[in-house]
């Protein structure tokens, strides 16, 4: 579970954003079109484009946009924690090999003074 934390992040956050455009998109077609309008019973039919709730129509634009942004947040944020993750283990063999080398030199060289020629 908790392992690769980043990619589940990664995902959860394409996830996130697909729902929250299928559910807005849905919300404004029931709502913002008329399809379920307690005021519409009873009454003759409008022309298309006078039935349309524009300011429900704006506040969907607004969610989905909204949504793309806290998405990609913590999609970029997923990404850092993966990258994070790879330098760790870089940074790891790094060190685990200049201990290695180290140890060999100090095996097999012997130390010398450098010899002072009166310059410094």
């Amino acid at each position: 579970m908790f392992k690769n934390p980043g990619q589940k992040l990664k995902r959860v956050s394409s996830v996130f954003f697909w729902i929250s455009v299928v559910a807005t998109v849905g919300f404004f077609i029931l709502f913002g079109l008329g399809l379920i309008s307690p005021k519409l019973v009873g009454q003759t039919p409008k022309p298309f484009y006078l039935s349309i709730h524009w300011d429900l129509f704006f506040i969907s634009i607004g969610i989905i946009i909204g949504s793309w942004i806290s998405s990609l947040c913590l999609y970029a944020f997923g990404t850092f924690v993966e990258d994070s993750e790879k330098q760790r283990v870089l940074l790891e063999q790094l060190i685990s090999l200049e201990y290695s080398q180290a140890g060999y030199y100090n095996q097999q060289a012997t130390y010398q003074q450098p010899q002072n020629d009166g310059l410094v």
